[in-house]
């Protein structure tokens, strides 16, 4: 059985050590010259894995405190323009294409499903709700499982590139710490890559959702 949050044991802790030794390397005291020139080395050693050491720990507290609406709202602005929320209505009124399946009979296959959704305007999510069924009925197939996570990654991780580029001016009330425009704007620059990775990462699972019901779909009909 795969373990959907097994991407947070490696690859989370992973960007938050990454963006911590940035921050100590260019916004501290401790630089390479600082380790090289000052005598006292190993006390130089101590405060920098000391100060990373604080750094992270804040970070994964961060991480694990913000609640799944809140990570939405950070990275999508509002909680409507979830992938699933929009999965449909790019197939029937975007600009729709995947190789893999033919698009009428894509069109086809979710008919029903896009005519309630007309008929359900009211609700803001309920094409979201009606995608979320499509996922129940496939979320153990492979390709579902690594995309979800690849998305969960990439979602988490813009959202530790904004909280990054939020406290760090507070770090400055770190020990050795003082401000670095040129770190603050590799943190910006961070987050808007993170952030467009992560809508991409979405689209991509809330299709292969769709896709995956539909062979499934197809398959059983001709069985």
């Amino acid at each position: 059985m795969y373990d959907l949050k097994k991407y947070k044991t490696k690859d989370i802790p992973y960007f938050i050590c990454a963006n911590s030794i940035i921050i100590i390397l260019f916004s501290t005291k401790i630089s390479h010259k600082y380790f090289v020139d000052n005598y006292d080395f190993i006390f130089s050693l101590f405060t920098f894995f000391g100060n990373m050491g604080v750094i992270y720990i804040y970070m994964n507290i961060l991480d694990s405190i913000l609640s799944t609406d809140v990570k939405n709202i950070l990275v999508f602005g509002r909680i409507t323009n979830l992938p699933g929320n929009k999965a449909l209505s790019k197939l029937f009124c975007g600009n729709y294409s995947d190789p893999r399946v033919s698009t009428i009979g894509l069109k086809k296959f979710y008919k029903i499903t896009w005519c309630e959704i007309k008929k359900n305007k009211q609700d803001e999510l309920y094409q979201n709700k009606k995608w979320y069924e499509q996922y129940i009925a496939v979320k153990n197939e492979s390709i579902i499982f690594f995309s979800n996570s690849n998305y969960l990654l990439a979602r988490d991780i813009s959202v530790l590139s904004i909280v990054f580029v939020i406290f760090y001016p507070i770090m400055l009330m770190f020990p050795y710490i003082y401000y670095n425009y040129k770190v603050h704007i590799y943190f910006i620059i961070n987050w808007i890559v993170t952030t467009y990775s992560a809508h991409k990462a979405g689209e991509k699972f809330a299709n292969n959702v769709l896709i995956e019901n539909y062979i499934k779909g197809e398959n059983n009909e001709h069985s």
